[in-house]
């Protein structure tokens, strides 16, 4: 099963009119990978305010086409052919449904399934539509897809609607494995568009999931007679959950009949190590819950209520609702930063409630139309704004809430956190940062026409291309592989291998050794004291530059680093060289120093204007809870120290090359590769360089 990371889908606006910052064009997402995963969309919508139908914003991530499928493909295009087809998938199939809109007798339930993928053909959720049975049926038991004992299920590109219960509904009660949700919309599901079911054993869960790019919304409200009098709705409510992620979705209207609706995304029982980040909410009673102040029938009895432990609710924006932007209750060791709030007059208090169990819990860097109210819980509230801050956002009844020029007491006000370098547009932020998701003034183009400048000055030979670094690019691991197509490429991948490869030199892939610029145990200090020699030999169009492995080793300061970096940047763009400045990858021996050097690099870049591969920060993105192989969950992992199935070896500091996934560009292999993961970084990062630098300079 094979999904990209970030790219482009297409998505068509279903009104005339809509804000200025809702957008016809294409969402962008990252570049291409695999992922398994199982979809299905449940909304309710039943208010005036927001882009009720439209697309997201302008700004918002896209999610990336599908890439072709591989293994066995089954074409469906009836309810009856889905139902059976589905149901007898076997290992590595694909299910691609017809367009068309289908009604489904009884939901599809998936057992004992391993790497499976069911999708539109198209990819494009508009293209194919599940229903249930009916909202107004009143069967409990409408339900589109249940999820069970299964290890891999990528559900893509389908549309979810009209349906009583649940949507999609992931059984953590049968453990199982890599459930992904992509690119789906919900469109009036029930009770809940996705649900997360769980048993009381306390040691199974669902294990390594993800929503990502879904788009809900309802039109509907529940009527009294429902359970709650109407108020039993939630956009994804799930238990028992392993190293989730929920991230670059939008909600809208999800609401119950009173006010007071479950969240948009609302995470509770035995649940750990989830990540909620960069998602859109907008009317939603709630949005984003871990936990709840009540007891669940999957509590084991007896034990301690502790509903989420260890996760970050980062980069989202919320706004109006009836009861809260985000709230906490029976929590550990979680972190919410950056987020943008916007509360309406009812409850205006309650941006962010601290509730009854929370415990080692960080709120930093959040901006807050309306309050903090710490209402039990321990946590350290710091560099918050939380008030009355009309003017400060562009348009809040829509959802808006980019920054305005009036956000004096926002802008550059923020602590500092080197977790967190980009907004939610995946744009950088300052040394000195705002508050809230958004970095007022930032620009993915920064470095475009500073670049264009310094290559106009270039006199040597198109396509040279310099390594320079330690063993970490000295490695055979690096670059070289790229002389061979990678596998499992989104079609934005692919094409940007075919273009990096018109222009590179071939021998540029394999030029190691210290007269390239590369060795093992080798520092930024070396590479200060040889760089006027290298750049005289190679004279290079583009140079990837990493150093900072062994620099934070060998007692060098941040400030003795950043100096070198930039000293040698310097020379590269005075030599007309056009610079990849990468970020090392973080060790968790030394991982406040490690995120320091980073913060470094990401200076340089920002200050110089040069392309910037935050090889660091994808690293921590990808695997933030799992990334290092010498931890002790890697301990008796089978193989050698590059064999370990995560993105740094076990020996704690270079980067993992796995067999099984050399030269793989899908989402698994971009999650346990890390000398992949580092080629695929570089290898987009060089081919937007051919885009907006070489070949715009070569234009008339």
């Amino acid at each position: 099963m094979n999904l990209p990371h970030h790219q482009a889908g297409t998505r068509v606006v279903e009104q005339a009119s809509r804000p200025r910052w809702c957008s016809r064009a294409k969402r962008p997402l990252h570049y291409g990978g695999t992922v398994p995963g199982v979809v299905l969309v449940a909304l309710f919508v039943a208010t005036p305010v927001s882009c009720l139908g439209q697309n997201r914003p302008a700004w918002f991530a896209k999610p990336s086409s599908l890439p072709s499928p591989s293994g066995k493909v089954v074409r469906v295009a009836n309810a009856e052919a889905i139902l059976a087809a589905g149901e007898q998938m076997t290992v590595g199939s694909t299910m691609m449904v017809e367009p068309g809109v289908y009604t489904l007798p009884r939901p599809l339930v998936l057992r004992q399934k391993q790497d499976i993928t069911i999708r539109s053909v198209s990819g494009d959720p508009l293209s194919v539509t599940l229903k249930g049975r009916g909202w107004d049926l009143g069967d409990e038991h409408d339900d589109i897809v249940h999820v069970a004992d299964c290890r891999g299920v990528l559900i893509a590109g389908l549309t979810f609607a009209e349906c009583r219960s649940y949507g999609v509904k992931v059984e953590a009660e049968h453990g199982p494995r890599n459930v992904q949700i992509y690119n789906c919309r919900f469109r009036n599901i029930g009770i809940r568009a996705i649900k997360g079911s769980a048993g009381q054993d306390p040691n199974v869960y669902a294990i390594k999931g993800s929503v990502r790019f879904c788009d809900f919304e309802n039109a509907r409200i529940p009527p009294a007679d429902w359970l709650y009098g109407g108020d039993y709705i939630a956009g994804i409510d799930m238990m028992a959950l392993e190293d989730w992620t929920f991230s670059d979705n939008t909600f809208r209207n999800i609401k119950g009949r009173n006010g007071g609706g479950r969240a948009a995304i609302f995470i509770w029982v035995r649940s750990r190590r989830i990540i909620v980040e960069r998602n859109l909410i907008v009317n939603c009673d709630r949005g984003i819950s871990f936990g709840n102040p009540g007891q669940s029938t999957a509590n084991q009895a007896g034990g301690s209520l502790r509903y989420v432990s260890d996760g970050f609710i980062q980069n989202n924006i919320v706004a109006g609702g009836a009861d809260c932007g985000i709230e906490l209750w029976h929590a550990e060791g979680i972190k919410v930063r950056h987020n943008s709030i916007w509360r309406p007059e009812q409850n205006w208090g309650r941006g962010i409630r601290l509730g009854k169990g929370v415990v080692q819990t960080e709120a930093v860097n959040n901006l807050i139309h309306g309050g903090i109210q710490n209402e039990g819980g321990e946590a350290n509230i710091h560099h918050n704004l939380a008030k009355r801050v009309d003017g400060y956002f562009v348009e809040p009844s829509l959802g808006d809430l980019s920054l305005t020029a009036a956000a004096t007491a926002a802008i550059d006000q923020g602590a500092m956190l080197n977790e967190v370098p980009y907004d939610v547009r995946g744009l950088p932020r300052k040394h000195a940062p705002d508050l809230g998701a958004w970095e007022f003034g930032a620009s993915e183009k920064e470095w475009m026409g500073p670049m264009r400048k310094v290559h106009a000055r270039f006199s040597g030979t198109p396509g040279t291309f310099a390594q320079f670094g330690d063993s970490i690019t000295f490695s055979a691991a690096f670059w070289s592989p790229l002389s061979v197509q990678p596998k499992h490429m989104s079609l934005a991948v692919r094409a940007n291998y075919q273009l990096a490869k018109s222009r590179l030199k071939p021998e540029c892939l394999n030029q190691k050794g210290p007269s390239f610029g590369n060795q093992g145990s080798m520092t930024i200090q070396w590479a200060r004291e040889n760089i006027s020699h290298w750049l005289a030999t190679l004279n290079p169009e583009a140079a990837v530059i990493m150093f900072g492995s062994n620099d934070v080793v060998q007692g060098m300061t941040v400030e003795e680093y950043e100096k070198a970096v930039r000293e040698v940047v310097a020379a590269c763009l005075t030599n007309g060289t056009v610079v990849l400045l990468t970020t090392a990858p973080p060790q968790s021996a030394r991982m406040q120093k490690c995120m320091e050097f980073a913060a470094a690099i990401r200076r340089v870049a920002s200050d110089l204007h040069v392309p910037l591969v935050d090889y660091a920060n994808e690293i921590l993105s990808r695997r933030p809870f799992d990334w290092d192989g010498a931890s002790a969950e890697f301990k008796n992992a089978p193989g050698g120290a590059y064999e370990v199935p995560t993105l740094i070896s076990k020996d704690g500091v270079h980067p993992s090359n796995p067999q099984a996934y050399q030269n793989d560009f899908s989402e698994e292999g971009l999650a346990n590769s890390g000398y992949g993961l580092r080629n695929y970084l570089t290898l987009n990062a060089y081919a937007n360089v051919i885009r907006e630098v070489f070949d715009s300079n070569a234009k008339p």
